[in-house]
């Protein structure tokens, strides 16, 4: 199976998971438990479709699930998405190696610290440390200076092809930050939780609302659709506003 069928394949066909407990307050909305949900124009299962799985997918889209993978680059690469449930890339940038043990360095300080450090002696740290820190960072700024004037690099994202792409002249360290997303609310921030609910209301209301707006009814009972949606309207800005107010650029650093 190709990654894109895979990834297509899992989307349409992985259930939503949520607790009782959660899915009992997205319901409170409309009643529950004076009103059961088998009550309502639309079934649990339809209910994960079109109101959960919308939920989750755009909070995963304000706060992706974070994995960290560093991976050693020289000249053209690519790199592809690791999982299916990896939708982008939050963060990827060149490490420097600098300060890495029996690496020399500009500085005599530095090197005699490293070799210290390899060989298991105190010269370079704690009391010994001899303003080592101070000659670490002054050999990071020289270090990156060179890469920034010798050094030719590019980071570059392609959805479609799920795979981070790039070119680097000299060999390097890319780490990578990968935003995965879930179908599982056990996997959303618990100080987020109670806006994913009122977020699933929100949408759980609209759906209800269109639903009775597009019948004819004969009995007589009429539903207040202006105050559903109203509610809805409430609830999903609630929730989305707050998310927006944390959300971050992507950072590519090439």
């Amino acid at each position: 199976m190709s990654d894109s069928a895979a990834v297509r394949d899992y989307y349409e066909k992985t259930p939503v998971s949520i607790s009782d407990v959660d899915r009992h307050m997205i319901y409170s909305e409309m009643g529950w438990p004076v009103v059961s949900p088998e009550d309502l124009e639309i079934g649990p299962d339809d209910v994960d479709e079109v109101v959960l799985r919308p939920a989750l997918m755009d909070y995963f889209s304000y706060f992706p699930i974070k994995t960290v993978q560093e991976v050693e680059v020289n000249s053209n690469y690519s790199i592809p998405f690791p999982n299916v449930t990896t939708v982008s890339v939050v963060d990827a940038r060149i490490v420097p190696n600098s300060g890495v043990a029996n690496v020399p360095t500009l500085s005599p300080f530095m090197n005699e610290r490293n070799w210290s450090i390899a060989a298991g002696g105190l010269f370079g740290q704690g009391q010994y440390d001899m303003d080592m820190m101070e000659a670490k960072m002054m050999n990071r700024k020289y270090i990156q200076a060179t890469q920034n004037l010798l050094v030719a690099k590019l980071v570059k994202v392609d959805r479609n092809k799920r795979t981070l792409t790039g070119f680097m002249n000299a060999p390097a360290v890319l780490r990578i930050t990968w935003a995965d997303y879930s179908l599982n609310v056990d996997d959303v921030d618990f100080q987020k939780r109670r806006d994913l609910i009122k977020l699933a209301k929100a949408y759980l209301l609209r759906t209800i609302a269109m639903i009775r707006g597009q019948q004819n009814s004969n009995t007589g009972m009429d539903f207040s659709i202006e105050t559903l949606m109203s509610r809805a309207d409430h609830l999903e800005e609630e929730s989305l506003g707050r998310w927006k107010s944390f959300a971050k650029p992507i950072v590519l650093r090439g």
